[in-house]
């Protein structure tokens, strides 16, 4: 997200700049229609209506990373209030102590077997059995760790996404004020 932030902040003095020159092509289409019409109360009024959607848009774009990041704020404590866990808003190091809590479990699990897997190999019906619960521990483990990494990869897009969309909506504001 902070390369996002960056980019955000690169392009912000180029999107003032494309507000400032559309706002500016609107007072002038505003005042050449009420010159030709001749009503100046009705321009004034125009007018100040254009420049306050200029100072409005003018702040939003200004202040976007800052904005982004609030809204963000205000999803996420949506999201924890919603989750009804004991880890409410649980971020990607604690899914990943979680995860290697488990896996210790289940390892543990397969090295006390491991010393008797010689005595097992003697008898045949028994090593089947064993190892096949050997087998499915390893094989949980390793679903484990791809479901783990799933939720990590997918926890990341939806952050880049939700920054990214919302940044991009920013590029469409100064196009809200020309309203030729």
């Amino acid at each position: 997200t902070d390369m996002i932030k960056e980019g955000y902040t690169k392009f912000i003095p180029g999107l003032i700049l494309l507000l400032s020159l559309l706002t500016i092509l609107e007072i002038m289409w505003t005042i050449f229609r009420t010159i030709n019409r001749g009503i100046g109360r009705e321009a004034i009024i125009a007018l100040t209506k254009i420049l306050i959607k200029f100072g409005l848009y003018f702040y939003l774009i200004k202040n976007a990373n800052n904005i982004i990041q609030k809204i963000y704020e205000v999803f996420k404590k949506i999201g924890e209030r919603l989750s009804n866990t004991e880890v409410a808003g649980a971020d990607l190091n604690e899914i990943w102590s979680i995860v290697t809590l488990q896996s210790i479990k289940i390892l543990q699990i397969m090295n006390t077997w491991d010393s008797y897997l010689t005595e097992f190999a003697l008898n045949q019906k028994e090593f089947f059995s064993n190892f096949s619960k050997i087998a499915l521990l390893t094989f949980i483990l390793l679903l484990l760790y791809l479901f783990v990494g799933m939720i990590i990869a997918n926890m990341l897009l939806a952050i880049i996404q939700f920054f990214l969309c919302l940044g991009l909506g920013f590029l469409f504001i100064p196009f809200n004020v020309n309203s030729l």
